[in-house]
């Protein structure tokens, strides 16, 4: 089982600011604001959102070192739940860096 909190939750009855924000912004100020709050909690281990950034930071940093083409999918193999979140939440990275 995994629970992930929303990074949403906070700004549920604010439908203006939901429409210009993104969930990566939202993201980012959740880090900011409760690094130390759990955003992920699994049968085997739980991650910070600090801890959640740091590992996808990490993840979006080896994958930028993968040679082109760019545009092909990749298959990532991860142990555990959480890895595997935080591999998918790397790839807003990717994305900023026109990778």
């Amino acid at each position: 089982m995994v629970v992930v909190t929303s990074v949403l939750e906070s700004d549920r009855n604010d439908a203006s600011e939901f429409s210009e924000d993104t969930i990566t912004s939202r993201f980012e100020r959740q880090v900011a604001a409760f690094p130390d709050d759990l955003a992920i909690v699994t049968d085997d281990i739980s991650l910070t959102y600090r801890a959640l950034d740091r590992k996808a930071n990490n993840i979006a940093a080896k994958l930028a070192l993968l040679p082109p083409p760019y545009d092909q999918p990749i298959a990532l193999f991860t142990n555990d739940e959480a890895s595997r979140i935080a591999a998918m939440w790397s790839c807003r990275f990717l994305s900023l860096w026109n990778i």
